[in-house]
């Protein structure tokens, strides 16, 4: 049995610079018998939509000015902004699963209707407790670096929060919970 499936992470410009994709990352994978072999990868930058603001403060989680973005982009002929890219649908397009961390976020930043969605942080709210919220008497949201801790993934500090290493991060997530035997994952993946 085959199956291909897309594991995604955005980075934006966050809650208060807005909500612009400053960096989209796919990588496509085919899940074959019983293992995973990457088809391809596409990481693309953009500049956030006119009007709103990059943020500056180098402190914030993946905060890019336009410097930085032009510097990232290399020359690239793809659109300026993500929600006008057509490549980054295409790279997508004919796919039915897709794997996220945030996958409910991720999924409201797709400029197109796509298949089903995986979402490792809902999936392991439950099993990687990494903080009870007494006054809401449940586990918070697990974080990509909590989840990827539980599950032997190794983090590099210094390529944290880039939305390809997020999106590699993601990919050994999944595939540890695969050979974990989750069930979520089997019956996303139609073997169950």
């Amino acid at each position: 049995m085959k199956s291909i499936v897309i594991f995604l992470d955005f980075e934006t410009n966050g809650r208060f610079g807005g909500r612009s994709v400053l960096s989209a990352s796919a990588i496509q994978a085919e899940f074959l018998r019983s293992s995973f072999q990457r088809i391809a990868t596409m990481t693309r930058y953009y500049f956030p939509i006119p009007g709103e603001t990059c943020r500056q403060n180098k402190g914030e989680i993946n905060a890019m000015t336009p410097p930085e973005i032009m510097r990232l982009r290399a020359g690239a002929k793809y659109s300026l902004y993500f929600r006008e890219d057509k490549g980054f649908v295409d790279f997508c397009a004919g796919c039915r699963k897709f794997v996220a961390h945030n996958a409910y976020f991720e999924r409201c930043h797709m400029p197109c209707k796509i298949g089903r969605y995986f979402c490792t942080m809902r999936r392991n709210t439950d099993i990687v407790k990494a903080r009870w919220l007494g006054s809401r008497k449940k586990w918070k949201w697990p974080t990509l670096d909590e989840t990827a801790a539980f599950y032997g993934v190794p983090i590099l500090e210094s390529k944290r929060h880039t939305s390809i290493y997020d999106t590699e991060v993601l990919m050994q997530i999944f595939i540890e919970m695969y050979r974990r035997r989750d069930e979520q994952v089997l019956n996303f993946l139609g073997l169950m």
